[in-house]
């Protein structure tokens, strides 16, 4: 294989679960549509940059608020 080639896929398909999710979510998400924007003064995001931020908050508070597993001492 030279330096500039690209593996091969499969001819049957992908067995990848990150290819299978997106390839999901681009079927039930509309992406060829108009992206709608949370607009206030200065503030600018789109709807879907805002969901990842939240949920980005969401995991990093549980992360600190939930018990390490096995953190505790007998």
């Amino acid at each position: 294989m030279e330096s500039g080639d690209l593996p091969m896929a499969h001819p049957g398909g992908s067995d990848h679960p990150a290819r299978m999710l997106s390839t999901v979510l681009g079927a039930v998400i509309d992406l060829n549509s108009r992206p709608r924007y949370v607009h206030s003064g200065w503030f600018l995001i789109s709807w879907a940059n805002l969901v990842v931020i939240l949920l980005m908050i969401v995991v990093f508070t549980l992360a600190i608020v939930l018990p390490f597993p096995g953190g505790k001492k007998p």
